[in-house]
């Protein structure tokens, strides 16, 4: 996987969702950037009681293979 723009993880979740649909930007990536960015900083944060990490990354994995299959994602999916 390429490196992504940190700077990602501050865009509205809309834009996010256009990258996506666009195929710009997988669910993976973004999961992943995600997951990285609370392991890096809730240390400090104590934001997140559990971080099911493997759970979201099993969600993105679906919203991908939908993709890939030409299904259509709502809006919110995952």
């Amino acid at each position: 996987m390429a490196e992504i723009d940190e700077n990602l993880a501050f865009e509205p979740a809309t834009r996010i969702g256009e990258l996506i649909k666009s195929k710009e930007l997988s669910p993976v990536e973004i999961t992943k950037l995600y997951l990285e960015r609370i392991e890096k900083l809730d240390s400090n944060l104590n934001s997140y009681l559990t971080v099911t990490a493997d759970i979201a990354l099993r969600a993105a994995q679906n919203a991908e293979d939908k993709l890939v299959n030409g299904d259509e994602l709502g809006a919110l999916h995952g």
